[in-house]
């Protein structure tokens, strides 16, 4: 297809502070939006996550709102919405999924490697 590009060509012509600036806001507009996108994406309303967490809507809707959330109400949203949480530190040279409830040790994963679009 003409006009096509590698997406890491894109980026090399790109400043690398322009690069940055769109990192940001990109992560503040996902932290923003991420809970509702999430829910909306599973095709539920507010009050049907409402009842499945045996909570009002309201509560619901102040939760979407929050900025800061405790990570054992993120577990109780994720599994009233069918997933399983996991929590990943990630560092520049390795990965590790983090085990918050039980004994096991952190595991790491092999980072990926850069996925460039064909």
């Amino acid at each position: 297809m003409a006009g096509r590009r590698k997406w890491s060509e894109l980026r090399a012509k790109v400043a690398p502070e322009v690069l940055a600036e769109a990192a940001v806001k990109t992560e503040q507009m996902v932290a923003s939006y991420r809970l509702r996108d999430l829910r909306e994406a599973r095709g539920l309303t507010q009050n049907q996550l409402a009842e499945r967490l045996d909570i009002r809507q309201v509560s619901v809707s102040r939760l979407e709102a929050r900025e800061d959330v405790r990570v054992s109400t993120l577990r109780s949203v994720f599994e009233a919405l069918g997933a399983k949480m996991e929590i990943r530190a990630v560092f520049p040279d390795a990965e590790y999924r983090v085990d918050f409830g039980g004994e096991a040790r952190p595991e790491r994963i092999e980072p990926a490697a850069d996925v460039e679009d064909a």
